[in-house]
């Protein structure tokens, strides 16, 4: 005759854990303090009266952003002194980065649509932007352009003349947020009805004189609009996958989804 099951046989079959073994076991967990680390780095953004300091805990930069590793953990002066300097970049975006690296989070885009005022936005896409290039941080770079792309389709709002220019004309034209840009200029001239509102937010005159002042722009579009199918409508771009304009492959997960 059979035993009787035991009773840890029966919390086994009901899915009960074991308990017998490592009883009040827990596995550790780093503590955030030691993540930080001790040291600090001083990071000066900008120049002249605009020229701004920022103070980081050095592990957590490094560990976030391999630029940063390399410029204080490789024998450069740098890493000597616990300071760097970037000139050339924006201390609004600078610190909207260390928000991201204490968070990991951005702070939400916002457009705000106000007549003959251009829109404006809680902060310049284009400057984080470039900064995230500058530092080669392609997941930052996909984030930034899902939420750009999002705030623009949920205000019914494309890129402004300027902006169309700037982001053509600074990122390199393999760069595929450069090409939502490219493709934000063939829709406004190759999509939109020709209302007289239309013409108004966006007069010849003003992409008349883009194209005539901005060759890498007017090479770009025309690239573009000519493989236009005849007698086809441009797509909004707003409405294509926000992966089309990311930076990861297209065998890689996306890391904004």
């Amino acid at each position: 005759m059979d035993s009787a099951p035991s009773s840890a046989s029966k919390k086994r079959a009901a899915g009960e854990p074991n308990n017998n073994n490592g009883a009040g076991k827990k596995v550790k967990r780093d503590l955030f303090v030691e993540t930080l680390g001790n040291t600090m780095v001083d990071i000066y953004v900008g120049a002249g009266a605009q020229k701004k300091q920022f103070h980081i805990h050095k592990a957590l930069l490094c560990a976030k952003i391999p630029y940063f590793d390399k410029m204080f953990n490789s024998g450069f002066k740098e890493g000597k002194e616990n300071s760097a300097e970037l000139p050339e970049d924006k201390p609004e975006s600078f610190d909207i980065l260390q928000e991201w690296v204490y968070t990991g989070t951005l702070p939400k885009f916002q457009i705000t649509r106000e007549q003959g005022k251009g829109n404006p936005t809680n902060f310049s896409f284009q400057g984080l932007y470039t900064l995230a290039d500058k530092l080669c941080l392609d997941s930052l770079k996909d984030q930034i352009v899902t939420d750009v792309i999002d705030a623009s389709e949920a205000s019914c709002i494309l890129p402004g003349i300027a902006d169309i220019g700037s982001m053509i004309e600074k990122l390199p034209e393999t760069s595929a947020f450069r090409q939502y840009f490219v493709l934000c200029f063939v829709f406004i001239m190759h999509g939109l009805a020709k209302t007289d509102q239309v013409l108004s937010i966006w007069p010849t005159q003003k992409f008349s004189d883009l194209l005539a002042g901005h060759p890498k722009v007017s090479l770009a579009y025309l690239e573009a609009a000519r493989k236009l199918p005849l007698g086809h409508v441009a797509e909004d771009p707003r409405k294509m996958s926000r992966c089309t304009f990311h930076e990861h492959g297209d065998c890689e997960a996306c890391p904004v989804n």
